[in-house]
């Protein structure tokens, strides 16, 4: 509701300004997310984060075949085993298990934390960008793609958008 809003106000102040003066108003769009998604930086850190989610679950994988193991040890020789032998090996066993959901929880927050960091650098940069075009190009409006119901062909900045931005960061778009 908020973003119908948002439309309906930057139209009415496009409908006025447009109104006061002689030339028509310029408007365009930029679709953010495949901006951030294609653009070679963006790309770079996805790769970025997948590793690091790699790494985790690779860590989290050995303490799982390690509880396994020393689950399949406790089933096979409970029977031979002391007392105290079968208490350590279960006590053993959960703290492999509370060793491994602390992992995972703090690799959750991390990696959140991470993403949440590196898409709003990217988005601040875009910014600066999109506020570069619009007045090289003499845009009244810019807005995200996502509000926009209909635009004329040619009305996107995305590809222009990318353009730069890799640009900016001294980076070339892979062969695909």
């Amino acid at each position: 509701m908020r973003k119908i809003s948002l439309v309906l106000a930057a139209l009415l102040l496009l409908a006025f300004s447009a109104g006061a003066s002689a030339e028509p108003a310029k408007v365009g769009y930029v679709d953010l997310q495949r901006a951030m998604n294609q653009s070679e930086h963006g790309r770079n850190v996805k790769i970025e984060l997948e590793a690091i989610v790699k790494e985790k679950s690779d860590e989290v994988e050995k303490l799982a075949l390690r509880r396994e193991a020393l689950q399949k040890d406790l089933e096979n020789n409970r029977m031979v085993m002391s007392e105290e032998a079968v208490r350590d090996k279960i006590d053993e066993i959960k703290k492999i298990e509370r060793n491994a959901e602390r992992i995972i929880g703090e690799s959750n927050e991390d990696l959140s934390r991470l993403q949440r960091e590196k898409e709003l650098g990217i988005l601040k940069d875009l910014d600066d960008i999109i506020n570069a075009i619009g007045r090289e190009g003499g845009y009244t409006l810019i807005l995200p793609a996502e509000m926009v119901l209909f635009a004329p062909d040619g009305s996107s900045i995305t590809d222009e958008v990318i353009k730069r931005y890799n640009e900016k960061k001294g980076l070339t778009p892979a062969k695909e």
